[in-house]
């Protein structure tokens, strides 16, 4: 059965081995994963999450388009028969399952919890027994988390020497910012086991870390793990494609498609990225003449920092502060103090790249 993207595929499967209960495999692990509260975003209450982030906020539109494909997701898992062949406890079928709050819990594990592994020996395959047929069989193509697969059909990761996993030895160590690529989990042919490498020398005794990936943004952080981590690192203002098009009034008419999926990034440091600046040379060739599209496209994001900041209410942002006013460095946020933050650092990236532009 056809998924669509290796997320979705994911996510299909945990729903499938939660049913199953007792009879999974997985069960002993399904049962230590958290199962209530509001421990990531996409399971808040939607006054909570009205309430704690503005819908302006770039956190605020990624997380919604999140929980829009749960909703897409949860009713296109009912059409095409997930889980049928598998009864719950009472022996009944549910013909409503999964509803869009059990997606939501199972994106929820696997944006925080799945591992990428790489796979370069099709021969360790072969060694597997009857009962990682059924699991290997959903998983074989699986590829990485990434903003891409929350989208339909297949992610430009999804290749066949790649595989997204949830690893329950793994999953058991805590993270830490300062593993980075050193200490991601990787797949060792040779003796077909996920083998982590340290960052540093351990002790007998001392916490093992495993790493939250590379590169990712404060509100990466925040959508796929559920908190954020206060830091000095810079926060990347984002408009969409389409965003940058409607700035732009009448002088293009765009044969661009999905431009609601392209992400513009200004560093408030060092300006617009080169991708949003390639995008609008692209976008503009035919419009503006050559040598004025740089200053043209500047000016553009310019405009949409400053109608940005005007969407913030001051005592919002006075709020905002006083809930972080206390969180010292390196100390981790979760709920209404981690959207507080998010909040914060927007507002001062924005009006420092309206200062740098």
């Amino acid at each position: 059965m056809e998924y669509g993207s290796d997320f979705r595929r994911l996510v299909a499967a945990v729903l499938e081995e939660m049913k199953r209960k007792e009879a999974s495999r997985w069960w002993p692990y399904l049962q230590t994963l958290p199962h209530h509260g509001d421990w990531h975003p996409l399971l808040w209450s939607d006054e909570a999450r009205t309430s704690r982030l503005p819908t302006w906020t770039v956190a605020s539109k990624r997380l919604t388009e999140r929980l829009r494909n749960c909703a897409n997701d949860a009713h296109d898992f009912r059409s095409m028969g997930l889980g049928k062949d598998v009864k719950d406890v009472s022996g009944k079928n549910d013909d409503e399952w999964p509803s869009e709050a059990d997606v939501r819990w199972a994106s929820a594990i696997c944006a925080s919890r799945a591992f990428r592994l790489e796979f370069f020996d099709d021969d360790v395959f072969e060694n597997f027994d009857e009962t990682d047929a059924r699991a290997f069989a959903v998983l074989e193509r699986l590829s990485d988390v990434d903003e891409d697969v929350w989208g339909p059909g297949p992610s430009e990761d999804d290749f066949d020497t790649s595989v997204l996993v949830l690893v329950p030895w793994a999953d058991g160590l805590n993270h830490s910012s300062d593993a980075e690529e050193s200490s991601i989990l990787r797949y060792d042919a040779g003796s077909a086991t996920a083998t982590l490498r340290a960052h540093k020398s351990y002790a007998r005794g001392d916490q093992v870390f495993d790493s939250y990936g590379v590169h990712l943004s404060d509100v990466d952080v925040f959508l796929d793990f559920g908190f954020v981590v206060r830091n000095d690192q810079p926060f990347h203002v984002e408009f969409t494609g389409e965003e940058f098009v409607n700035e732009t009034g009448e002088f293009v008419d765009s044969g661009f498609t999905q431009l609601e999926s392209v992400i513009l990034r200004i560093d408030p440091v060092n300006g617009v990225g080169e991708n949003a600046l390639m995008f609008a040379d692209c976008f503009l060739a035919e419009a503006i003449e050559e040598h004025d599209i740089e200053q043209f496209a500047l000016d553009v994001f310019k405009r949409m920092c400053e109608n940005a900041l005007k969407r913030f209410d001051k005592s919002i942002i006075e709020d905002c502060r006083k809930r972080i006013l206390d969180v010292r460095e390196g100390e981790s946020m979760y709920g209404a103090v981690a959207a507080s933050y998010l909040v914060v650092k927007e507002y001062d990236a924005l009006k420092a790249c309206t200062r740098l532009l």
